[in-house]
């Protein structure tokens, strides 16, 4: 991916307060310093004693910028937490009965999914060129899961990690962390390897959140 197609994806991911630092406060904020670097760098070269004060004040400002930049970012990055508590919402709405199906990644095979049905997990999937879906079934007590976590595109992005076992073999698709996926866990009281995270994760949802914009992982809990 080069540059041009990765700032493409950008745009199209960020929040709205994202886009607006990054596309306009900060080309804003560094246009100006520039402009003043300018400013500094022409005076100074015409008459260093007469431009003196002019320079002395214009570099106090560019300070005086780049510290009020630097302590908005704390700020900002509360407002984007409170966006992505808003956007991501563990809550189920659905039949406590119903299959829930969610797309999955393994990067094997395409159209992935994973059905939660009563009696097993259903691993589904189109092998490339087919046209005729597959499936493989995983018992319960065959499945665990690890939570990760990342900041990509400047988002909490909250995954569970499955690793699914068969006599056959194995696999472990990359499923989103949200409502539906949740409920299944705890509806098939599928193991996790590290539920503490997750626990920390729901219980203390904003600070969590803040970490994961800040590091990409929750680093205290």
């Amino acid at each position: 991916m080069n540059l041009k197609e990765i700032i493409k994806e950008e745009k199209k991911n960020y929040n709205t307060l994202r886009f607006v630092i990054n596309y306009v406060l900060v080309p804003i904020f560094l246009l100006v310093i520039a402009a003043e670097m300018v400013i500094i760098y022409v005076t100074m070269s015409i008459d260093e004693e007469k431009f003196l004060a002019l320079t002395i004040v214009l570099i106090a400002l560019i300070g005086a910028e780049i510290i009020v930049m630097t302590a908005l970012i704390p700020y900002f990055r509360r407002k984007e937490t409170e966006i992505e508590c808003a956007r991501l919402d563990f809550s189920f709405n659905g039949s406590d009965n119903e299959d829930i199906i969610v797309d999955c990644h393994t990067g094997y095979y395409e159209n992935e999914t994973i059905t939660f049905s009563e009696s097993s997990l259903i691993f589904g999937y189109f092998e490339e060129d087919e046209i005729e879906p597959k499936s493989r079934c995983f018992d319960y007590a065959d499945v665990t899961a690890e939570v990760l976590t990342s900041n990509k595109f400047l988002h909490v992005n909250i995954f569970l990690d499955l690793t699914l076992k068969s006599k056959e073999s194995g696999i472990s698709p990359l499923v989103s962390l949200d409502g539906k996926t949740l409920f299944a866990l705890r509806k098939y009281a599928i193991k996790i390897v590290n539920e503490e995270l997750l626990n920390y994760i729901l219980n203390n949802k904003k600070e969590a959140f803040y970490q994961i914009l800040k590091y990409g992982e929750v680093k205290k809990f």
